[in-house]
């Protein structure tokens, strides 16, 4: 079974902590199979770090393997992006 985490414009806040509450509540929901998606709205650099950190975190502690890390700047068209996908296998 494959499960996919999506984590739009949540990881990026500072006010949401990244700590191990956290990581143990997402652990918790992990399958087998996992693809993380996670996007930030803006290109900036701690708040990339923060999303950085998070894919880290699952890298070290489950072996996470890269899929994407891309970022998106379309100031013409009033846009910016920055995402991170990566998988995780149990």
């Amino acid at each position: 079974t494959l499960t996919i985490h999506i984590f739009s414009n949540i990881l990026d806040i500072e006010e949401i902590s990244l700590n191990e509450k956290l990581y143990k509540s997402i652990e918790a929901g992990l399958s087998k199979n996992n693809i993380f998606v996670c996007v930030s709205p803006k290109i900036n650099a701690s708040k990339n770090l923060r999303l950085d950190m998070f894919y880290q975190y699952f890298k070290d502690k489950h072996n996470a393997t890269l899929i994407s890390n891309k970022q998106f700047n379309k100031i013409e068209y009033g846009y910016t992006k920055y995402s991170i996908l990566f998988e995780v296998n149990k």
